[in-house]
């Protein structure tokens, strides 16, 4: 495409937006404005969220498996964990809840969806492990039962009961490894087919974790900026925390998958297109949210896994539309279509929920 007689690119369009990197952090120290903050916050997180999944990208690969999946682990969804922290930190649980439901949602829909769109333009059809994106999809289930069943316990006997989220996300943290553990040793053929060709890092190991070091500092610094605005902006928009998290933060975090999924699916890499989404909400439902559960007994106000009964169903049905869509190991343009489809109704849907 281009602007003014001008190519522009994904990667310029990346590094124009760093230059809200910087202002963000001085608007912090200098102006009292909650909506510019927010703003320039959000737009800074995009190239470093970029950024932070290179870098850990890069450094798996220096790696070994074990290490390499732990990375991915701590820094793969580094930007929605920080923001989380913050959030956490400032007892924002319903915003941590709603970016968190978002960012899996995201990963289904949006995620999937665009890969499969504009994978399907380039080639009429696209084949995928079946059994990898079932095993994936079983995992995800297993996530699911663990973020309803204490949701159930509080709307149907209306108890707080903090313990059970809590011994609910020590068993998902126990199957998040189980299941790295079935990828990586016992079952790596499913994931790691031998037909695919070991990609070589492109970057030395000083410089990937250089970035990594700078680029989690400045997340750090901006989530700050941005969590401390959320309330505020929620008044002056109009707009819920929830829809807030479920749409806006959690699509900010979801950056670095659309980008890697969209590549690979262009490479007609599906797999690593479905690894990449699925692989990545399995990775916030199964690890991050029982972290952050964790991290919240820290801070002395413990989180539960009570969600907003509507961030239930809308995970229920993003799970059962990409099953249907999936079901036969190939995708086109048009699954593509109905999966961003269905992800335009529940924002929809958010939109008008007041709470």
């Amino acid at each position: 495409m281009k602007i003014f007689g001008k190519k522009v690119t994904y990667n310029s369009v990346l590094w124009f937006l760093l230059i809200f990197v910087p202002v963000s952090i001085i608007l912090g120290y200098t102006v009292d404005n909650p909506l510019l903050l927010f703003v320039t916050s959000a737009l800074g997180l995009i190239p470093l969220a970029e950024k932070l999944g290179e870098a850990t990208e890069e450094l798996a690969k220096h790696s070994g498996k074990l290490v390499g999946a732990f990375l991915n682990s701590t820094f793969g969804n580094a930007t929605e964990f920080m923001i989380a922290i913050f959030a956490v930190k400032n007892s924002l649980f319903q915003l941590v809840k709603a970016s968190m439901m978002g960012s899996i949602i995201g990963n289904l829909l949006l995620v999937n969806g665009l890969c499969f769109l504009i994978g399907g333009i380039k080639y009429k059809e696209q084949k995928f492990s079946l059994k990898g994106a079932t095993t994936n999809s079983t995992m995800l289930t297993m996530a699911v039962i663990g973020l309803i069943i204490p949701t159930m316990y509080h709307f149907l006997l209306q108890e707080e009961k903090t313990v059970l989220s809590l011994e609910v996300s020590s068993v998902l943290f126990v199957i998040y490894f189980l299941g790295l553990l079935f990828a990586l040793y016992t079952h790596k053929d499913v994931f790691n087919p031998d037909d695919v060709v070991k990609e070589k890092p492109i970057w030395s190991k000083k410089k990937a974790l250089l970035i990594l070091a700078v680029c989690t500092f400045l997340v750090g610094n901006l989530a700050s900026n941005l969590v401390g605005t959320i309330e505020h902006v929620s008044e002056i928009l109009g707009l819920s925390q929830l829809f807030i998290g479920i749409v806006i933060v959690a699509g900010i975090g979801n950056v670095a998958a659309i980008s890697t999924g969209i590549m690979m699916a262009l490479k007609d890499r599906m797999d690593v297109s479905l690894n990449i989404a699925i692989g990545s909400s399995n990775q916030v439902a199964l690890f991050v949210v029982p972290m952050l559960v964790f991290v919240s007994y820290l801070f002395g106000n413990p989180m539960d896994l009570v969600f907003n009964m509507f961030m239930i169903i809308g995970l229920g049905i993003s799970i059962f539309v990409l099953t249907l869509v999936s079901i036969d190991g190939k995708s086109d343009w048009l699954e593509g279509a109905q999966l961003l489809a269905v992800y335009a109704i529940l924002a929809f849907m958010f939109l008008y929920i007041p709470y």
